[in-house]
């Protein structure tokens, strides 16, 4: 519904666009789902803080590390992005190395 009225123009969108972490606030996809809407839309510091948020919950979420990685090469901190996309290999490698901090 967030989304329906941001697109609208609507001023209190941003109210609605968090109710998919409010309906399931222990789940790190959702939060890696409202950070990807954010970025699609140009909003990269609330995409970055939703990302980690993501990597709080779950710390071998390999969207949030992609999508976190993507952010901060655009904004040039390309060492930042290196080792959050090496973590990312790290686990696609092997995902028995990283241990998620809640199971989902």
């Amino acid at each position: 519904f967030g989304e329906y009225l941001e697109f609208l123009g609507k001023a209190d969108s941003a109210e609605f666009l968090p109710a998919v972490i409010e309906a399931s606030p222990g789940r790190a996809d959702a939060y890696v789902q409202l950070a990807e809407y954010y970025q699609m839309n140009g909003k990269t510091a609330p995409a970055l803080e939703h990302y980690d948020l993501a990597l709080q919950l779950r710390a071998n979420n390999v969207a949030a590390l992609d999508g976190s990685a993507r952010l901060l090469w655009a904004q040039n901190k390309r060492e930042e992005a290196k080792a959050r996309w090496v973590q990312a290999l790290r686990i696609v490698e092997d995902p028995t190395r990283f241990r998620p901090m809640l199971d989902e």
